[in-house]
């Protein structure tokens, strides 16, 4: 997460244009895959793996592949809830009042994320990346 963050800002904070790959629509199908198997492993992380990909390998905006992304996780949330409930790992009674607050806050995020410029976002969305990175790292040698 740390390395995906540092080469977002390294192209946010290039001066010239940065070079996008336009891979054609089918290898979106393969994306998905591998954003699959982040969801499965690490709950919804795709969006880490999908937001780069979408905006490097298929031109998106940072806001077009961060709804990109939402739109997958659509799915691949139900599917991946499913099956993490049915393994016993999921406590209702902590999940749908979280659930039912994201609900009602995420149109927020949305607004912000339309009002903030470009690279801001990039920016916005790399300080995400890094912190949890950091505290994954952090965590893990604790």
């Amino acid at each position: 997460m740390i390395l995906i963050a540092i080469d977002i800002a390294r192209r946010t904070l290039q001066d010239k244009p940065t070079i996008t790959i336009s891979l054609p629509p089918p290898f979106i199908g393969v994306v998905g895959a591998v954003c699959g198997i982040f969801s499965g492993l690490f709950g919804v992380g795709g969006a880490i793996i999908a937001v780069p990909a979408l905006t490097t390998l298929f031109g998106y905006t940072q806001v077009a592949a961060q709804g990109m992304s939402l739109a997958f996780a659509v799915l691949s949330a139900t599917v991946t809830t499913f099956a993490y409930a049915t393994k016993g790992d999921v406590n209702w009674l902590v999940g749908l009042p979280l659930a039912v607050g994201g609900v009602f806050a995420v149109r927020y995020g949305v607004d912000l994320a339309h009002r903030l410029p470009e690279r801001h976002l990039r920016l916005v969305f790399v300080a995400f990346t890094l912190a949890i990175g950091i505290a994954l790292l952090v965590k893990a040698y604790a």
